[in-house]
């Protein structure tokens, strides 16, 4: 049963009505909480209302990356390395519903350097995580954007192709923006469960903004 309810931050004011195993309460915009029920802080409910796209791409949006929701999207990227974005690639595409998931020993879910995605963006709702190195790792670009995307940083497993690895660690950091200039991370959802993801590092970077996002790691 449900004895008390918190709701967090709580400078938003929201308080919850208990009916037997029921918690009932009402939120009128987007925005992320941390439902904590019976006084448990290490398992809270993370509820994420994500503003509605009104005009969201589909599979057949020239120019995007499109991943599609109810799906859990695994690939493959380089030993070491990860999945490397097309060169040019301007926006990306993760539909709520939908986890993309890069199954390679030390590579990022996202990556891209040296230029090769300026303007980037990356938006939808959906769920981008992987096992090993940063989850996005985004090195000299300029003007890049991150929105609404939850960013999982999870602990080792098996491989499917490569063994076990890494069994009892997860990525290095969560993200990792080396030397960019201009970046925006609006209502982005950092998670993670081991000492050394870091969330977000900006390293060597400038002209960016970080806002209405959520951290737990």
């Amino acid at each position: 049963s449900v004895n008390s309810v918190k709701i967090y931050p709580g400078s938003k004011g929201i308080s919850a009505s208990i009916s037997g195993s029921t918690a009932t309460f009402t939120i009128t915009n987007p925005q992320n909480l941390n439902v904590e029920f019976n006084g448990n802080r290490e398992k809270p409910l993370m509820l994420f209302a994500n503003p509605i796209d009104t005009n969201p791409p589909n599979a057949n949006t020239p120019g995007v990356l499109y991943f599609a929701g109810g799906q859990v999207h695994t690939y493959q990227g380089v030993p070491t390395y990860g999945y490397r974005l097309p060169q040019g690639l301007k926006r990306v595409y993760v539909a709520p519903g939908a986890v993309v998931k890069v199954d390679t020993p030390e590579g990022s879910a996202i990556r891209s350097y040296n230029g090769d995605n300026n303007q980037l963006v990356v938006d939808g709702g959906g769920i981008i995580t992987t096992f090993n190195e940063q989850v996005v790792n985004m090195s000299l670009q300029n003007n890049i954007t991150f929105k609404d995307v939850i960013l999982l940083n999870q602990t080792g497993e098996p491989h499917s192709n490569y063994g076990t690895y890494r069994p009892d660690t997860g990525s290095q950091w969560t993200f990792w923006m080396l030397g960019c200039n201009g970046a925006t991370i609006d209502n982005v959802k950092f998670l993670g469960d081991v000492v050394s993801e870091d969330g977000l590092d900006i390293d060597g970077s400038q002209n960016v903004t970080v806002k209405n996002s959520y951290f737990s790691i």
